[in-house]
């Protein structure tokens, strides 16, 4: 006897809800995959990429028509996450029959995104789930990584604290300190520089002022010998 209807520990991964109970009838559980849930969670993958790839490619445009960059144009960091990502997602599963994403449907396209064909997917997943989940996440029985895998991991490498990103970061953070330390100096030195020329000025206006005050005189007193 149990103390609840709700049974988790009978069959592994799976939840019976007892409604009733007839000793004298046979009751027949089928258990299938949930084919829907699967390729929400492949599609949610390939959406995912697709925005990382996407943030990146923005990032890094350059108009040529413009002549204007966004703001990580020439950056390497930047170029190394979706030159990663997309390495990542072309490896090479080990120890099952299927061995890239393109056997299930999810292929790279000419413009750089991830496409995804749900009717591929469908059909590995009716031929063979265990071999779609072993590409996938890999075997837990077998020391074997799966792409996605692969895919976190070096999603994991970039943005640990001491990752690429995380390092330039760094550094851009350095060089924007020492360009303000350099621009304070630089006006620190041209607020020197006016004081000085504005003292230049003052003193030359004085010297005219009395260059005149002294030919004025001189006017004078020459009119004075004249008369």
């Amino acid at each position: 006897s149990r103390s609840s209807n709700t049974i988790t520990n009978a069959i592994a991964g799976i939840t019976l809800d007892l409604v009733g109970a007839d000793p004298d009838a046979e009751v027949e559980v089928v258990v299938s995959e949930n084919q829907d849930a699967q390729i929400a969670a492949v599609r949610s993958v390939v959406d995912t990429m697709n925005r990382v790839l996407s943030q990146v490619r923005a990032a890094t445009a350059y108009n040529v028509d413009a002549e204007t960059g966004a703001p990580l144009v020439g950056s390497s960091a930047a170029r190394s996450v979706s030159d990663q990502v997309i390495a990542a997602m072309g490896s090479v599963a080990s120890g099952g029959s299927l061995v890239l994403l393109g056997q299930i449907g999810i292929s790279l396209s000419r413009d750089g995104s991830y496409t995804f064909d749900e009717t591929k997917l469908r059909t590995a997943l009716a031929n063979d789930p265990d071999a779609v989940h072993q590409m996938m996440v890999g075997s837990a029985t077998v020391d074997d990584d799966g792409v996605l895998d692969k895919v976190f991991e070096a999603l994991e490498l970039l943005t640990d604290p001491d990752g690429r990103i995380s390092t330039a970061r760094g550094g851009a953070e350095s060089t924007i300190r020492g360009l303000k330390e350099s621009i304070a100096m630089q006006e620190a030195r041209l607020e020197v520089t006016e004081q000085r020329y504005l003292r230049q000025f003052t003193a030359m206006e004085t010297a005219i002022a009395q260059l005149q005050s002294q030919s004025s005189y001189l006017t004078s007193a020459l009119s004075a010998v004249n008369g």
